[in-house]
């Protein structure tokens, strides 16, 4: 999720899971995690406009 906030697709770990707002994010690895967790909202809301692009690679 961090990496799509970013711009990028990135790999995940199936550990990294949370939900927010019923819905599942994944990410790279648990230290980014923390890190994601600090600003998820942010993160989230730049994540969602970056997406549409992002799919279609």
């Amino acid at each position: 999720m961090l990496g799509i906030s970013a711009g990028h697709k990135s790999p995940t770990q199936p550990e990294t899971w949370t939900i927010v707002n019923d819905k599942l994010y994944f990410n790279f690895d648990m230290d980014t995690q923390k890190g994601w967790k600090k600003k998820q909202k942010e993160y989230i809301e730049k994540a969602n406009k970056n997406w549409p692009t992002l799919k279609k690679e």
